[in-house]
């Protein structure tokens, strides 16, 4: 079968645990919302924000793929997931030092 090339079981394992991990932080970002401020509306707003890029660019998608091909579509996606999370960890960790010397 096909999952018995290396490479390409080490792709598929490596995409599903990418694939895990934004999906929980796409559920527990706005969660954070709500129980560090107490605001639903805040959190709204949060999951908003979430989700107004998939629903602009999901539909643009597919062209984007057919013209750079699918590697490259694949390595620009995962480079700027990278970047994302980065940020939202170093804005985590700058959060609660702010609130430590307070």
């Amino acid at each position: 079968m096909i999952l018995r090339n290396r490479a390409i079981t080490a792709l598929t394992v490596a995409q599903l645990i990418s694939a895990l991990g934004s999906q929980m932080t796409w559920l527990a970002l706005p969660w954070f919302v709500l129980v560090t401020t107490g605001s639903a509306s805040r959190m709204a707003v949060v999951f908003a924000v979430e989700v107004l890029p998939v629903a602009l660019f999901g539909l643009l998608s597919g062209t984007v793929v057919q013209r750079w091909g699918t590697r490259r579509t694949m390595l620009v996606a995962e480079f700027s997931l990278s970047r994302r999370e980065r940020s939202r960890v170093i804005i985590r960790f700058c959060w609660v030092c702010l609130r430590l010397t307070i």
